[in-house]
């Protein structure tokens, strides 16, 4: 009893563990991303977000609503765990130069 006792918990752990990692992976991959983009449109105000099959950005000076219907407007400038039906989204929002 005790070494199946001990086994549930160490795989609730591990589950964890790689579910934290993940989200810190994916929460990188925005940044680098984020900042890329802010050194293209330093370098070409007029250059395009990205837009990839995995990646999808905006940028505006205007509250953007997204298929998802979120408003970007009253989300603060932080990441953001996003659920639209079953699947689970992560987003970065950013002020930069009076933009969103």
């Amino acid at each position: 009893m005790f070494g199946a006792l001990l086994s549930l918990v160490m795989a609730v752990m591990v589950y964890q563990s790689a579910h934290d990692l993940s989200v810190r992976l994916i929460d990188e991959t925005l940044t680098a991303e984020l900042d890329d983009y802010i050194a293209r449109r330093e370098r070409n105000p007029l250059s395009l977000p990205p837009a990839t099959v995995t990646l999808r950005a905006s940028c505006g000076k205007r509250a953007r609503r997204t298929a998802c219907r979120i408003t970007w407007s009253n989300c603060r400038p932080a990441r953001h765990q996003l659920r639209v039906g079953t699947l689970s989204y992560r987003a970065a929002v950013l002020d930069r130069d009076n933009a969103r």
